[in-house]
């Protein structure tokens, strides 16, 4: 599959890398590629959206305006990933923004939950951690949670679009048992189900 990775940032690298170990053919779209060499794939935004099955948003939260600015006619219509967070604000997720600026895009909300070393390396002692998204029913749906899984993670849905706050709960939630409780930042989160019982 031909995926698109915006952002040459830890997430971006991570997600890219566990993509194309995958099989998939990726491309980082950044804005100076002269700065990222060292990547293979690199080329210019327009260059890297165009003909892409999938986008990730992997830009620093501060800087999602400015790429919408400039490129919101040629993600439009596509399907994103988006993996920003808002640091210290009330919020983490800028939906509102994403919506009203790619009001044809298919969004969803992934990628955001956990630590770039968690992407990197999702088995946690013997278990794949967790990754929770959000996002609307159908077969991009079931497209987000495979790219999910080829990262090595566990996909949970926690809904539409309308559970962002519950995605950014369990990325503050991570946040805090990193760097708060003392758990480092290579810990996952697992939901654990009990089969013998009815949901």
């Amino acid at each position: 599959m031909r995926l698109a990775v915006l952002g040459a940032g830890g997430v971006g690298r991570a997600v890219g890398a566990a993509w194309r170990a995958a099989g998939h053919d990726v491309t980082f779209g950044v804005r100076d590629a002269d700065r990222h060499r060292d990547l293979p794939g690199v080329a210019p935004i327009e260059a890297a959206v165009d003909g892409a099955a999938a986008v990730l948003v992997a830009v620093p939260g501060a800087a999602l305006a400015d790429l919408l600015d400039t490129h919101a006619g040629s993600l439009d219509g596509h399907l994103l990933v988006d993996a920003t967070n808002v640091l210290g604000g009330t919020t983490m997720h800028q939906l509102p923004l994403l919506l009203a600026r790619v009001p044809r895009a298919r969004v969803f909300r992934a990628f955001c939950s956990v630590g770039v070393e968690v992407m990197a390396e999702p088995v946690i002692d013997g278990a794949r951690a967790d990754l929770v998204f959000c996002g609307p029913d159908g077969p991009d749906r079931v497209r987000v949670a495979d790219l999910i899984t080829d990262v090595g993670l566990r996909p949970i849905h926690l809904g539409g679009l309308d559970a962002a706050d519950l995605v950014d709960g369990v990325t503050r939630l991570w946040f805090a048992l990193a760097f708060r409780q003392g758990h480092g930042r290579h810990h996952g989160i697992r939901v654990l189900t009990d089969p013998g019982r009815p949901s």
